[in-house]
């Protein structure tokens, strides 16, 4: 599942190289307005011989994108932080 800000190119293509003169479409998918929420819905397949389903769930972020640094700099990244937002372990 993608949080952020996604870039579409004329084609329909999403940017992955950070080619902003390219945009043509721009798709917003994680800014969270002060005092509301975001509810996001994930199907998982249902296996009724399998019993307990065990689920553990993590909202991450991450200042910079790895692939950001790698265009800017011509270098792997090292030490981008992802900082834990909230995470959830359950049992269904």
């Amino acid at each position: 599942m993608h949080l952020g800000t996604r870039l579409f190119d004329a084609a329909g293509a999403p940017i992955t190289d950070h080619r902003l003169w390219a945009v043509e479409r721009v798709e917003e998918r994680g800014r969270i307005p002060a005092r509301e929420a975001r509810i996001d819905e994930l199907e998982l397949p249902a296996d009724t011989g399998a019993g307990a389903l065990a689920v553990s769930l993590a909202w991450n972020y991450r200042r910079l994108a790895p692939e950001l640094v790698r265009d800017l700099t011509g270098a792997e990244p090292e030490g981008v932080p992802i900082v834990k937002i909230a995470s959830l372990d359950a049992t269904l």
